[in-house]
Protein backbone atom coordinates (compact mmCIF):
# COMPACT_ATOMS: atom_id res chain seq x y z
CA UNK A 1 0.00 0.00 0.00
CA UNK A 2 1.04 3.70 -0.75
CA UNK A 3 1.13 6.42 1.60
CA UNK A 4 -1.08 8.55 -0.79
CA UNK A 5 -4.23 6.71 0.40
CA UNK A 6 -3.74 8.09 3.86
CA UNK A 7 -4.97 11.37 5.12
CA UNK A 8 -2.41 13.76 6.24
CA UNK A 9 -3.28 13.20 9.54
CA UNK A 10 -3.15 9.36 9.05
CA UNK A 11 0.25 9.47 7.81
CA UNK A 12 1.20 12.05 10.52
CA UNK A 13 0.43 9.71 13.57
CA UNK A 14 1.95 6.35 11.26
CA UNK A 15 5.07 8.36 11.64
CA UNK A 16 4.44 9.11 15.18
CA UNK A 17 3.36 5.66 16.43
CA UNK A 18 6.17 3.88 13.79
CA UNK A 19 9.00 6.00 15.90
CA UNK A 20 7.53 5.30 19.24
CA UNK A 21 7.55 1.65 18.82
CA UNK A 22 11.32 1.94 17.30
CA UNK A 23 11.99 3.57 20.78
CA UNK A 24 10.70 1.78 22.98
CA UNK A 25 7.68 4.62 23.87
CA UNK A 26 4.42 3.77 25.06
CA UNK A 27 0.95 5.08 23.81
CA UNK A 28 0.86 7.31 27.02
CA UNK A 29 4.31 8.67 26.86
CA UNK A 30 3.49 9.51 23.12
CA UNK A 31 0.73 11.27 23.73
CA UNK A 32 1.93 13.19 26.63
CA UNK A 33 4.38 14.10 23.90
CA UNK A 34 2.20 15.14 21.32
CA UNK A 35 -0.30 16.63 23.89
CA UNK A 36 -3.11 14.41 22.73
CA UNK A 37 -5.50 11.91 23.86
CA UNK A 38 -4.44 8.18 24.69
CA UNK A 39 -7.68 7.27 22.98
CA UNK A 40 -7.04 9.47 19.68
CA UNK A 41 -3.46 7.38 19.25
CA UNK A 42 -5.08 4.06 20.04
CA UNK A 43 -7.76 4.63 17.19
CA UNK A 44 -5.17 5.63 15.39
CA UNK A 45 -3.15 2.68 15.73
CA UNK A 46 -6.26 0.63 15.32
CA UNK A 47 -6.96 2.17 11.81
CA UNK A 48 -3.77 1.93 10.63
CA UNK A 49 -3.44 -1.90 11.63
CA UNK A 50 -6.74 -2.40 9.92
CA UNK A 51 -5.57 -0.51 6.59
CA UNK A 52 -2.17 -2.91 7.36
CA UNK A 53 -0.11 0.11 7.95
CA UNK A 54 1.05 -1.56 11.09
CA UNK A 55 1.67 -5.16 12.16
CA UNK A 56 -1.27 -6.30 14.03
CA UNK A 57 -1.00 -6.32 17.73
CA UNK A 58 1.05 -9.72 19.23
CA UNK A 59 -0.42 -11.94 21.36
CA UNK A 60 1.08 -12.51 24.76
CA UNK A 61 1.17 -16.12 24.95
Amino acid sequence: MTESTLTHKQSYFLERLQEAEHSGLTIVQLAEQENVSTALLYNYRHVLRRKGYLEPARRKS
